[in-house]
């Protein structure tokens, strides 16, 4: 599979060419006390995060190549436990050649599982958990402690005023544990409590080249006429409406590890790559590279703003954030 870069402009490269280019283990934050962190989602043209609940009709297979390179490249992978729970992670890398690769450039074996969780509500047999081979680490301001696990699990316990202080977690992330470069996948929510933090280095946005609209309405809602027939795509199983975010057609007997792939997306039939929060002034981005594929569009942003700068103004991250946001069972639960 081939990409053709559009910025800075050149020939086609692979996704494992793209990837080397980034440079990650390069990469430092402002300041230097916490871990690089790069954001990694999927929309449509039109905004729309999921199609049915799933943004498996999103991607195609380069979008599937970057997805797990970028794991394959970090010291750690993050996710929301909604996330988590709704798309019941497992082991993070599960191809030997992956896992050689990173032995090979100085990595650990396997990326370290980060959950962010506000009141610990995992569900046992989750199969992350489940996997002996596996390391996580709970970003929490709960003092519960999961039930023993075959997974090796630890706390990162950072607490403001009853919520997770997700920037003092992401410092004692790269203090206890040496997490240079971290990939959150997401959910939305999770998201913006990230960006609102001041702690969000970097986006990569794949941008697929579909359109599609508003989601039908709930079958009961007042004054709403039932909806029309839909178009019918063709190729490739439709995503379940149940679903909450499966990424690159995820289905029960999907390839290891694509099962992950929704994470990007989180719960909701028509989230954005952000959801539930307000941000007083838009932050702004510069693209530093485009590829493509397919006519999938693959762009990665930098924040303009240091993070002390995103952080420091006008008001606390927390204070910004409405009360809604701060207690998502999206992103803290």
């Amino acid at each position: 599979m081939s990409l053709r870069r559009l910025l800075p402009a050149g020939s086609l490269v692979s996704a494992d060419d793209a990837l080397a280019g980034l440079r990650l283990e390069q990469r430092v934050p402002t300041g230097g006390k916490r871990p690089y962190v790069l954001l990694n989602m999927i929309s449509t043209a039109d905004g729309r995060a999921t199609i049915e609940g799933r943004s498996g009709p999103l991607g195609n297979r380069a979008d599937r190549e970057l997805f797990h390179g970028l794991r394959r490249s970090v010291d750690a992978v993050m996710a929301g436990a909604g996330t988590i729970r709704a798309e019941r992670y497992g082991r993070m890398i599960r191809a030997d050649a992956s896992r050689r690769w990173r032995r090979e450039h100085g990595l650990s074996s396997e990326p370290l599982a980060v959950i962010v969780s506000a009141r610990l509500a995992l569900p046992p047999g989750l199969p992350l958990l489940a996997c002996a081979d596996a390391r996580v680490v709970i970003l929490t301001p709960s003092e519960a402690t999961l039930p023993a696990q075959a997974a090796t699990v630890e706390y990162v316990r950072a607490s403001r005023d009853g919520s997770l202080d997700l920037a003092r977690a992401l410092e004692e992330l790269r203090e206890r544990f040496g997490v240079r470069t971290l990939l959150c996948e997401g959910g939305p929510h999770l998201n913006s409590h990230l960006l609102l933090a001041g702690v969000v280095d970097e986006l990569f946005l794949s941008l697929a080249p579909k359109l599609a609209g508003d989601p039908p309405a709930a079958p009961d809602e007042p004054g709403v006429p039932a909806a029309p027939a839909t178009l019918a795509r063709s190729g490739g199983a439709r995503a379940t409406a149940s679903g909450t975010g499966g990424h690159a057609g995820v289905e029960a007997n999907a390839d290891a590890g694509t099962e992950a792939l929704a994470a990007r997306t989180g719960a909701g039939a028509a989230l954005r790559i952000i959801a539930g929060a307000h941000f007083p002034e838009p932050l702004e981005l510069e693209l530093l590279e485009a590829l493509e594929s397919e006519s999938q569009l693959f762009l990665r942003y930098r924040l303009l703003a240091s993070a002390s700068e995103r952080a420091g103004s006008e008001r606390s991250a927390s204070e910004r954030a409405s009360p809604e946001t701060i207690e998502s069972t999206s992103v803290a639960s």
